[in-house]
């Protein structure tokens, strides 16, 4: 899972919200999202990917990045997997170790009130 470009925060009502988490394991929207919101203390950005065991786990990156997937998710066998390989031409071209975490154990002691968690599961 991942925050991606933040296309979807941009369009929310700052003014309320106090803490917005963004969770992002590819290190190339990691860093944009980084350097976004470098003096913006509101912001918290992570580094890792959201699953159900808290591990090191492959992560396939794609020639269309933002359908990158976690390896352990994937299922060659469906059908958008099948219509992304063949007939799109779309492939994992390279796999990367990144940090998994689940989500109700990373927010155990966070005070959430007034805050805003984006996940965007698309590649999953």
């Amino acid at each position: 899972v991942g925050a991606y470009k933040d296309f979807f925060i941009k369009n929310l009502n700052q003014k309320k919200i106090i803490q917005v988490y963004l969770f992002e394991p590819q290190p190339y929207y990691f860093n944009y999202l980084n350097r976004k919101f470098k003096n913006k203390s509101k912001y918290k950005i992570f580094k890792i990917a959201l699953s159900s065991k808290k591990k090191k786990s492959n992560f396939l990156l794609n020639d269309q990045i933002t359908t990158s997937t976690l390896e352990s998710t994937l299922d060659k066998y469906n059908l958008l997997y099948k219509i992304k390989t063949k007939f799109l031409k779309l492939n994992y071209f390279k796999r990367i170790l990144v940090q998994t975490d689940l989500l109700n154990t990373f927010f155990l002691n966070k005070k959430l009130k007034n805050s805003f968690l984006k996940i965007d599961t698309e590649g999953n």
